[in-house]
């Protein structure tokens, strides 16, 4: 099953009737030791994994994110090919980096964030027009002035707001740092 077809809610779903199967077995199996103790491993490894595996699949990871993810496990993967599967994410070992994978993913939705108010401060800024009057000094010589700016002007204010909270988020501001 390709990564992007993964149904990691539905497989959620499946793996928590069998955490409650596993609990609900007679105490000779669970006293069996290491096969039981492996598959309940198992089970709890992929109560992280499915989880992890639904925020990965957000439209805000950049190709950067997945390099940083492929730099957290140590393996290399194309996530857009239909050869990264199921199989290749649990080869990943997502559940030993929870934390590391949701601060990666919630990184990634603030940039996300960042990205369309920057570019629609810029469209915004696209469209200003700036307005001239033309002053005559005397009859040689003729001066252009600007028209009053005070609806730009509080554009640009409510911008530079906005940039400012923007500068102050710290690390989800650094790729457009550069």
């Amino acid at each position: 099953m390709p990564f992007t077809t993964i149904k990691a809610d539905l497989l959620s779903d499946q793996n928590k009737m069998l955490q409650v199967q596993l609990k609900g077995l007679p105490k000779e199996i669970k006293n069996m030791g290491t096969p039981y103790t492996a598959i309940t491993d198992k089970v709890k490894n992929m109560a992280v994994v499915l989880p992890l595996v639904s925020l990965l699949h957000s439209e805000s990871m950049e190709q950067r994110h997945w390099d940083q993810l492929m730099t957290l496990t140590g393996r290399k993967f194309d996530h857009n090919s239909i050869n990264f599967n199921f199989e290749e994410v649990l080869q990943l070992h997502l559940h030993k980096h929870e934390n590391a994978i949701n601060e990666l993913v919630e990184i990634s939705q603030k940039e996300q964030k960042i990205e369309k108010k920057l570019k629609a401060i810029e469209s915004s800024w696209n469209k200003q027009v700036f307005e001239f009057d033309e002053v005559v000094i005397d009859e040689d010589n003729i001066t252009k002035v600007f028209l009053p700016l005070d609806t730009m002007m509080e554009i640009m204010d409510a911008h530079t707001m906005d940039l400012m909270n923007m500068r102050s988020q710290g690390k989800n501001v650094e790729f457009f740092l550069g």
